[in-house]
């Protein structure tokens, strides 16, 4: 586990390697929030709550300035992964990409972790929350689409937007409950 005060000076040199643009600064002050449950990490393919953010300046096209997953759902906007992630406890896997030269000193290497794995049993139920609140939203965007008179459109492309989202983890959620049968079975 590193010291807190490791990781709060990592994202305050972070912020130095790159402009301070606002929807960066706002993702980088909601880690700073949680900062307890904020892990440096050097691959988030496997996070199941997972961000990078690159202030590379000579990356290969193409250089993606953020990009999350909560979950298997890719959230592309530094505002939606905060909104996605506002009222959970989940440790945060946290990928930031700098420049070679801005690393030299070894300020992010020193707080890099390995990022854990999840138990089988703990994807499932971390699934079925999410499904749980995907349907959540699911409700609530319908309600709005029912009282609607403006932007029904809208409405329309979100509710698809979520089915989208419902529809694919519960495929996965089955998936990976047949997997946790099948281990349980002799």
């Amino acid at each position: 586990m590193v010291d807190r005060t490791k990781k709060w000076e990592a994202l305050k040199r972070f912020l130095q390697t790159g402009p301070l643009d606002p929807p960066r600064l706002a993702a980088v002050a909601f880690l700073a929030g949680r900062i307890e449950r904020v892990r440096f990490v050097s691959d988030i393919e496997s996070s199941p709550v997972g961000v990078r953010i690159s202030t590379r300046k000579r990356a290969l096209w193409p250089n993606v300035p953020f990009f999350a997953r909560v979950h298997g759902v890719e959230v592309p906007d530094p505002f939606l992964f905060i909104a996605a992630l506002a009222t959970s406890d989940e440790t945060i896997d946290v990928l930031l990409e700098v420049d070679p030269e801005e690393r030299e000193d070894g300020w992010l290497d020193a707080v890099l972790e390995d990022a854990a794995q999840e138990t089988p049993q703990e994807r499932v139920d971390a699934l079925r929350a999410e499904i749980d609140r995907l349907l959540d939203i699911y409700n609530e965007i319908r309600r709005g689409l029912e009282g609607a008179e403006e932007g029904r459109e809208d409405y329309r492309r979100f509710l698809e937007i979520a089915q989208r989202d419902i529809e694919s983890l519960t495929r996965e959620l089955r998936e990976r409950a047949a997997e946790l049968n099948g281990r349980r079975t002799p």
